[in-house]
């Protein structure tokens, strides 16, 4: 990673997820710009005891520019967690902003599982797992005009 802006960031924020024990976090050896959050899921909730990793990619413009977040190995079967481990959630594309961190996306993905009643796959998740990102947020658009 070239932007000493955001190494810095990264620097400070990684320190920041060692703190909260809900979380941790697995540096790349030789690669700057990703990370790894693990967490389980909220006790009481659908996805009790389930395990699940996050991947965080970042460019030289974070925290200008939003990371790229997916969830790897175990992908939590949830309306918005596609099946290739895109999340559908708006601090992620829309409504990023610079002052969001590694661990507030974390616990606002904890809290969208946590709050989900029932366990199932997103609308459309064969076409944006065969098509990618763009595609899930053109059908999100078509889903709320409609």
């Amino acid at each position: 990673m070239n932007g000493a802006i955001a190494a810095n960031r990264l620097k400070v924020e990684f320190k920041d997820i060692k703190k909260n024990p809900k979380l941790k976090l697995e540096l790349v050896e030789n690669q700057s710009n990703i990370c790894y959050v693990c967490f389980k899921g909220e006790d009481n909730t659908l996805y009790e005891n389930e395990s699940f990793k996050l991947k965080f990619e970042f460019d030289d413009n974070y925290p200008i520019q939003k990371p790229s977040v997916i969830f790897v190995d175990h992908i939590p079967i949830n309306p918005f967690v596609f099946s290739n481990g895109l999340i559908c959630l708006n601090i992620l594309d829309t409504d990023w902003s610079p002052i969001l961190t590694i661990s507030s996306v974390t616990l606002s993905i904890l809290s969208m599982l946590s709050g989900t009643k029932e366990k199932r796959k997103p609308v459309n998740d064969e076409i944006i797992c065969k098509k990618g990102r763009k595609t899930l947020f053109i059908s999100v658009i078509i889903l709320i005009i409609q």
